[in-house]
């Protein structure tokens, strides 16, 4: 399996898992200049822009060390894209990040990190 289609598994376990805790699904793979939005839902009246990574749990990293400093400037670059192109200027949105951790292919745990500040 190739890193999209494994980045595609893991977006559809985090959109499942956010769609049971009462988000709506907007969009997926938003790709900009700047970067890729992986998904975008809805949520209390916010737009929940959402950042999913996956790793194994014998990584040697943890699943909070992925999300990077310029990965989270790419992404807001992304989002200002989005807000713009689609006249959202009075919208609340957020960002979340959402880490699946696998033991052998296999969902181990789901983390789920509210409003990353940019």
């Amino acid at each position: 399996m190739n890193t999209r289609q494994k980045g595609s598994e893991a977006e559809e376990i985090a959109s499942e898992y956010l769609i049971s805790k009462g988000f709506t699904f907007l969009d997926k793979n938003k790709y900009y200049r700047a970067g890729e939005i992986d998904l975008i839902m809805q949520n209390n009246g916010f737009i929940v822009f959402v950042e999913v990574k996956s790793i194994e749990k014998s990584s040697d990293y943890s699943i909070y060390e992925t999300l990077t400093k310029s990965k989270l400037n790419r992404l807001k670059h992304s989002i200002y894209t989005w807000v713009n192109e689609n006249d959202m200027f009075n919208a609340i949105w957020r960002l979340d990040f959402v880490g699946i951790v696998l033991n052998n292919g296999k969902i181990d745990s789901i983390e789920h990190f509210e409003n990353i500040e940019l």
